[in-house]
């Protein structure tokens, strides 16, 4: 698929940044059909080195497709909630992760909803 076409249905779809998250879907497609035989490896810091792969989606991917709990996926709203009820008091998603992790059994970090 042309990046162009990829833009429009993300557009269409309504995805924000859709321009620039185009250019990182067909990255990670390329990178993935390079290296790795057009599958995803099963290794979070490989996922955490894919150009516009964060913390986030990186730990939603390994939950999600390998049932394999590595971290707390932590957005903005997780991080802001989290610290406006005092649970911890953090600067950014990412330390507000690392933060939760301290403080929450592993048993706590897996996605409930797909249950």
């Amino acid at each position: 698929m042309k990046l162009t076409d990829l833009q429009a249905k993300l557009k269409e779809w309504g995805v924000g940044l859709s321009n620039k998250k185009a250019e990182y879907i067909k990255g990670l497609a390329k990178v993935s059909n390079a290296d790795w035989d057009g599958d995803i490896p099963n290794d979070i810091d490989k996922i955490l080195a894919i150009k516009g792969i964060g913390p986030k989606i990186a730990h939603l991917f390994m939950n999600t497709v390998y049932n394999e709990i590595t971290g707390i996926a932590v957005d903005v709203h997780v991080h802001r909630i989290t610290n406006k009820l005092n649970f911890v008091h953090t600067n950014s998603p990412e330390q507000t992760r690392v933060a939760l992790e301290k403080i929450l059994d592993k048993k706590y970090w897996k996605d409930q909803i797909s249950k």
